[in-house]
């Protein structure tokens, strides 16, 4: 019976070992799935003169390009320089600036366990094929978000999607990202 009960745990073990997500250790509230990355992780993935760039595609609206570069960077918070282009790199406004703490941006995919599932998948875009985290989120009118988080690139999706009634009604793809450049 011993020898039943050690291999049922072991079983249970090597399951949880295999499941796909991020760390607990990333979970910012009891009943939310964890987070892709942690702040620190962020903080270091997205330093100062990290550049990415997303094609935005909005059921209604032509396509845009939006290219966010990250100032000045703190270990407490950053700045963002997100400027809005059409596909041939016509203006479509002024930059924004704006800052944002890095615990905020972990925040930003905190979602819901209830309404949450993870799995590991892998995702081609303009940017790269990355293997990653899949969160889908559903919310109550059945509006379902799929977020797309590359495991080794930490910081803002490389894909993201909405989608009502079964329809696609927004996607997010990043076509580029860049790193800064070390300090001499």
């Amino acid at each position: 019976m011993l020898l039943g009960l050690l291999g049922a745990l072991g079983m249970l073990l090597s399951n949880c070992a295999a499941m796909p997500g991020p760390p607990l250790a990333n979970q910012l509230k009891p009943d939310h799935a964890p987070t892709p990355f942690s702040a620190q992780e962020i903080r270091e993935g997205c330093p100062s003169g990290h550049r990415v760039v997303h094609r935005i595609e909005q059921v209604g609206q032509d396509p845009r390009i939006q290219v966010t570069l990250f100032v000045d960077a703190s270990a407490d918070q950053v700045g963002f320089e997100v400027t809005v282009t059409d596909p041939d790199g016509n203006s479509l406004g002024n930059p924004l600036r704006a800052s944002a703490k890095w615990a905020d941006l972990q925040a930003h995919a905190s979602f819901p366990t209830a309404v949450t599932t993870i799995a590991d998948e892998p995702c081609q875009t303009g940017a790269g094929a990355f293997d990653c985290w899949k969160y889908t989120v559903t919310q109550d009118d059945g509006t379902e978000q799929r977020f797309w988080f590359a495991k080794q690139l930490p910081g803002p999706p490389v894909l993201f999607e909405t989608y009502k009634a079964g329809e696609r009604i927004y996607r997010m793809e990043m076509i580029e990202q860049s790193q800064a450049l070390p300090k001499d």
